[in-house]
């Protein structure tokens, strides 16, 4: 029984995971200009945070190996444009590797004392290397190009010109190398942040993250759904899930299952996640509510960059850690978190 549960919980993550790499590439498309959250990250922590998710995302034919031991490896930067970042290398690097390889991400730091880009000092650094098919001299020229794309129909030609801007966003930089059948390396830089450990947006402890009040899960996309109802179960939340808006609107008005908090996707069939939530707080004022989403157009940019404090977004691609520790801040601000233990 428990490895038939095993079974069924895998499949979903596999779905997830798939369905994620479709939204990794709409989220680079759209390239939304919602304001940075810059933190100090450790990006060790950043990296080994993504391995799970990635190991399910690449060819299944491909090894991954993750080498995030560079000593204070940090940085400031949004984590959610990090994470992009490292994503999309990584299922490009993927795709240039139809018949299997190897992918190894390995976090460094070093020196620069004479670089024609970047000013001198301390730098974090991250290679993407792939065995994969390589890249030809003309093309590198115009990899970073917008809208130039090799995967024809299947690509945007948005996502290495995101990498770019990303990384002149944090006043670092991106290069690459490769030859034609051995395969390519994008190197990263980042300044490194010289502050104390103690500001380190490092992955939380379980227990900071856990609670037992009742959060109301809205996502018209099952696998996604399903998913994060496990992990918040998990962590010890009472998760009551709902396939659709005018279901969770119906749970809520019917007073039966009393919501600590709504955490609901943006862009669903009928009613948005914004009017969900405009018609919850009439019935339940002060509700906290944490948007999820992938996709961000214009109407939207200026709704999800002035949220009052007692609403929040996160983007997908996300890290679980990042999800409830946004949860919890929201929580938190309406009394003390409970105590939860979490083995």
């Amino acid at each position: 029984m428990a490895d038939e549960r095993q079974r069924h919980y895998s499949e979903q993550i596999r779905r997830v995971t798939k369905s994620s790499v479709g939204l990794t590439r709409q989220l680079l498309a759209f390239s939304r200009k919602l304001p940075n959250e810059l933190k100090v990250l450790d990006l060790n922590t950043v990296l080994k945070g993504l391995g799970d998710m990635l190991g399910h995302v690449l060819n299944r034919q491909v090894e991954l190996v993750i080498q995030a031991e560079a000593p204070e490896a940090r940085l400031e930067a949004d984590r959610n444009q990090i994470e992009q970042v490292i994503v999309n290398l990584a299922i490009n690097a993927s795709d240039a590797m139809p018949e299997g390889g190897t992918l190894c991400l390995e976090t460094f730091t070093i020196d620069l004392a004479d670089d024609k880009e970047l000013a001198a000092g301390r730098y974090i650094g991250l290679r993407v290397a792939d065995t994969g098919e390589g890249i030809t001299a003309a093309v590198r020229k115009r990899l970073f190009e917008p809208f130039f794309s090799t995967k024809g129909e299947r690509g945007s030609g948005l996502g290495l010109a995101t990498v770019a801007r990303i990384m002149k966003q944090c006043g670092g930089s991106v290069r690459v190398e490769s030859t034609v059948g051995e395969g390519s390396t994008f190197t990263l830089l980042f300044p490194n942040a010289l502050q104390s450990p103690a500001l380190c947006d490092a992955e939380l402890p379980s227990k900071m993250l856990a609670g037992c009040e009742s959060i109301l899960l809205v996502d018209d996309e099952a696998t996604i759904r399903l998913t994060l109802l496990e992990y918040l179960s998990g962590m010890g939340y009472k998760v009551i899930q709902s396939a659709s808006s005018s279901e969770a609107l119906q749970l809520i008005q019917s007073g039966e299952a009393p919501v600590d908090l709504m955490v609901t996707d943006v862009t669903m069939p009928m009613m948005s996640g914004l009017d969900l939530a405009a018609r919850v707080r009439e019935l339940q004022p002060g509700m906290p509510v944490l948007f999820i989403s992938g996709l961000a157009d214009s109407s939207l940019e200026k709704t999800l960059s002035t949220l009052p404090p007692d609403m929040a977004y996160v983007p997908k691609p996300f890290s679980m850690a990042v999800l409830a520790g946004s949860m919890r801040i929201l929580l938190d601000q309406r009394g003390p978190a409970p105590l939860v233990n979490v083995q």
